[in-house]
């Protein structure tokens, strides 16, 4: 049996083919999914980025929000890593 996944990328979208016992396409998955999450996290890190250097220009400590909520997101992302 054969299972097709696409996947976007600069030039066009790419279509694999899955093939009984293909360990290739587990990797290209695996690989798409690990850049996935590595551009979440640097979003992640930006927005706690952002809302600390917003507490501490401001001192508000309500712009430490985005900072605990990227902190606790990405606890759980490198726990899944």
């Amino acid at each position: 049996e054969g299972a097709d996944a696409w996947f976007r990328a600069p030039g066009g979208t790419f279509q694999l083919t899955r093939h009984r016992g293909s360990s290739s396409y587990d990797l290209v998955v695996h690989t798409h999914e690990v850049i996935e999450m590595a551009k979440d996290v640097l979003i992640g890190l930006d927005d706690a980025e952002t809302g600390q250097r917003g507490s501490l220009l401001s001192g508000e400590r309500r712009y430490l929000e985005p900072y605990a909520r990227a902190r606790e997101r990405h606890c759980a992302m490198f726990a899944a890593f």
